[in-house]
């Protein structure tokens, strides 16, 4: 299983770019099966707190992030097991029952904003994309999402990113472009992108086959 992990600010395009490349993967015959975990996915079930208390957890520190349960499914996966994927509900900040399951894949994507937060998950890669984007259009993006999808007024969300979303990005997340093997534009078309990607993964794949 070759694990590729893809890293970036908040709102620099990782995600879709993640899901394009699993489109990509299906839609070719060719290329490996391939399944993607979101770090976010792991977010920590809150349901023993009340609303007000899970509403003061700080959801952009790696504490928030279950790691161990990531490791265990890692683990899994690499054995040929499959594993239930966790189904987070953010507007409650619990985990749904149940799961999403995901068979052991050929490339397992990871994934996520704290993805470089813990040193042992950046050891089970075996490459690693930085998404780079500025972070003014970071932020636009963030705003539109969640104005649009999350109710919040334009003003709110500058605030939270100031005070806790760019803080904890700077301490936990910006570390993995210099760890990247793959610098890849968040401004650049999610074609060329994929193009990109899927030329450089061509290359690293077949040189490991060797």
């Amino acid at each position: 299983m070759f694990v590729l992990g893809i890293a970036g600010a908040s709102g620099s395009g990782k995600s879709t770019l993640a899901e394009a490349l699993l489109l990509r993967c299906k839609q070719a015959p060719e290329f490996p099966s391939a399944a993607l975990i979101p770090v976010d996915a792991y977010y920590r079930d809150l349901a023993h707190l009340t609303f007000a208390e899970r509403d003061l957890i700080n959801f952009d520190h790696p504490d928030a992030i279950e790691f161990t349960l990531m490791h265990e499914h890692l683990d899994q996966l690499r054995r040929g097991h499959p594993i239930d994927l966790p189904t987070y509900d953010f507007s409650r900040h619990t985990r749904v029952e149940g799961g999403q399951r995901i068979d052991p894949p050929e490339l397992l994507v990871i994934e996520g904003l704290l993805l470089a937060a813990d040193e042992r998950l950046c050891n089970e890669l075996d490459f690693l994309i930085f998404v780079e984007t500025p972070l003014s259009l970071c932020l636009e993006r963030r705003i539109a999402r969640d104005v649009k999808v999350r109710g919040r007024s334009p003003e709110s969300v500058r605030e939270f990113w100031m005070q806790r979303v760019l803080p904890m990005y700077e301490q936990f997340g910006q570390s993995a472009q210099q760890r990247a093997d793959l610098t890849l534009s968040g401004e650049a078309s999610i074609a060329q992108s994929i193009e990109s990607l899927v030329a450089t993964l061509a290359t690293t794949l077949a040189l490991n086959e060797r």
